[in-house]
């Protein structure tokens, strides 16, 4: 479900099913996205807030905010593997606004060890009006647990 976190931050759950959400369009574009969710108390730890890590979408190819306020932004991609994970056996390359961000990124070698948080900022994005997040896959299926956006002053 939603949650603000002490410093404001509003996290929103996507698809919704926590009951009501603000309304934000979120447009995605996959065949089909599988959606994982876990409690936070199997994580490991790591970067982040453990419920964002705790749940991801897997197979989803892009993602589009629609009416942003107009700016630059902050980035933060929140990952975390799923258990069972090898090594290698998952790699995607991120791009953000059609520029690539993260290449050939496996979460696992970062993170050690399953269920465990990593988060990548990217500084200096710039929105008018919309954010398009995009996933490939080098092997495996793309993962990601949750995108938030800092507005810079």
């Amino acid at each position: 479900g939603d949650r603000k976190t002490r410093d404001g931050t509003l996290w929103l759950d996507y698809p919704s099913v926590g009951g009501p959400s603000p309304k934000i369009r979120v447009e995605t574009s996959s065949a089909n996205p599988t959606f994982h969710y876990r409690h936070s108390l199997w994580m490991n730890g790591g970067e982040g807030w453990p419920w964002v890590g705790a749940s991801a979408v897997e197979g989803l190819r892009e993602l589009t905010l629609r009416d942003l306020k107009p700016g630059s932004y902050t980035i933060r991609l929140h990952f975390a593997e799923r258990e069972g994970s090898l090594p290698g056996a998952r790699r995607q390359s991120i791009f953000l606004q059609g520029q690539k961000v993260l290449i050939d990124f496996d979460i696992l070698t970062v993170a050690k060890q399953p269920l465990t948080g990593v988060v990548r900022e990217i500084e200096g994005v710039r929105i008018e009006g919309s954010l398009t997040l995009k996933l490939e896959a080098a092997a495996g299926a793309t993962l990601i647990s949750g995108i938030e956006l800092i507005r810079n002053p």
